[in-house]
């Protein structure tokens, strides 16, 4: 260096000597894929190395990423410190989607030699749905089981859904497959029944309980309760006095079903202290045995009964006509039922006396 005054002595000058140095360094890996990443979850931190490859220690000002789906931690040295040449440090990066799709970024290291890297990973996300949504099961009687409805259950996302647990509210049942884990596009199946306890209209839910967005996901669920209750009207009646051999004018007796549920008819008959001495004209309770319309001599058995329909003999010693005895069996078990709410037709009754030898029931 030289300097030029008018002092004595000038031009004066002075020596000077150094050494040449460069600040450069690099962030590697420069580009980072993480895949799949369930949205609201973190990956495992990815590191990114930035090393000192100039011949100057360098000053570190920040080190960021540009997204909020991404978050950085590091280790790299602050000003007053710097980084020695050669020397490293580590930024790690974790990825948490707060979306679904693609979702990119960039980390910076920010100094006397600034360096990038890029960054990139896809938010996925579970999606239950079930179907159907509204189940209505409709009337079925109290203890017993409705006809089963399958309800499906569906990942309709890009993540696989964790199953914990699929329920149903009281008086409803189910069985189901559902795996622990259901895979995106997969589907998984509930078999769902009603079960009523009591009378009257019940609500309730189907409920899974799952790690998808929306959490319990449920089906409605609705049935009505059902029970007969009938009545046979009148509940007595007197015929009065009858001759003996000869048939009273035949009485109504309407039985119901005032209830909410059907009623299974097993059986039509008589009982009591002298069943033998009354019969069942006609009834529509279920299906009427077949009769013969003859009859032959004898002491008629009181559990057997034929229909006179006008060309068997009349009664008495000695006559020839016979008869098919068949016993009073009334309705069968598994021939007729009456709708809740409805009457059945009216089955008449009729009071006779035995002759001592041979009768003829009307």
């Amino acid at each position: 260096m030289t300097l030029t005054t008018n002092a004595p002595g000038s031009p004066q000058t002075e020596p000077l000597t150094g050494i040449g140095g460069t600040s450069a360094a690099t962030l590697t890996p420069t580009t980072f894929n993480y895949g799949n990443q369930q949205v609201g979850t973190s990956s495992a931190a990815h590191a990114f190395t930035y090393t000192n490859t100039g011949t100057l220690a360098l000053n570190i000002t920040n080190v960021t990423v540009n997204s909020t789906s991404y978050s950085v931690t590091d280790n790299c040295p602050r000003a007053p410190t710097t980084l020695a040449p050669a020397a490293t440090c580590t930024a790690n990066v974790v990825f948490k989607p707060l979306s679904i799709g693609v979702l990119s970024a960039v980390v910076t290291v920010t100094g006397d030699a600034t360096q990038t890297s890029s960054v990139t990973g896809t938010g996925t996300q579970a999606n239950i749905t079930l179907s159907p949504t509204t189940v209505n099961f409709g009337n079925v009687l109290v203890g017993t089981t409705s006809a089963v409805t399958v309800v499906t259950i569906t990942n309709n996302g890009t993540a696989s859904a964790t199953i914990g647990s699929v329920t149903t509210s009281a008086q409803f049942a189910q069985t189901n497959n559902c795996p622990g884990t259901l895979g995106a596009g997969a589907s998984c199946t509930a078999n769902v029944t009603f079960v009523p306890t009591t009378t009257g209209l019940a609500s309730g839910l189907l409920t899974v309980a799952d790690n998808a967005p929306g959490n319990p996901h449920t089906a409605s669920l609705s049935g009505t309760g059902t029970a007969p209750a009938v009545t046979l009207t009148p509940a007595s009646n007197a015929y009065g006095n009858q001759a003996v051999g000869t048939s009273t004018v035949p009485v109504n007796f309407t039985f119901s079903n005032i209830g909410s549920g059907p009623v299974q008819i097993s059986s039509v008959g008589l009982v009591g202290t002298n069943p033998s001495d009354y019969m069942i004209g006609t009834n529509t309770c279920g299906a009427t045995p077949t009769l013969s319309d003859t009859f032959s001599t004898g002491t008629l058995d009181g559990t057997k009964w034929v229909r006179d329909t006008g060309n068997s003999p009349a009664p008495g010693a000695g006559n020839t006509g016979t008869f098919t005895p068949l016993k009073i069996v009334g309705c069968g078990p598994s021939l007729t039922s009456s709708a809740m709410g409805t009457s059945l037709s009216p089955v008449l009754f009729s009071a006779f006396s035995e002759y001592a030898t041979d009768a003829k029931r009307a």
